[in-house]
């Protein structure tokens, strides 16, 4: 099986960031999150992605990721989108 981003645990370190302030040992990791991590907030220890105009956004990750990408890639709504309109469909 194929290892895609969503196959990459992120959120730890994302929460761990907006949590307690604690950042990555490595100088471009730190900077990584430091940069999305106002993109996020915590509520009921639940991670979500905070959107100017719009709802607050579940973040998941995992099998539970792979799933949906592979449901609305693969089954429901095709297989032939770009990664931009793949992304407004999962919306």
């Amino acid at each position: 099986q194929l290892e895609f981003g969503c196959d990459t645990p992120w959120l730890g370190t994302v929460r761990t960031y907006i949590a307690n302030g604690e950042l990555p040992a490595e100088k471009w990791a730190a900077r990584k999150i430091k940069t999305q991590g106002p993109r996020y907030v915590l509520m009921h220890r639940e991670i979500y992605k905070w959107r100017f105009s719009g709802p607050l956004m579940t973040s998941i990750e995992g099998n539970k990721a792979r799933k949906i990408m592979e449901e609305v890639h693969n089954e429901s709504c095709g297989n032939h989108y770009g990664g931009r309109s793949l992304a407004i469909k999962i919306k």
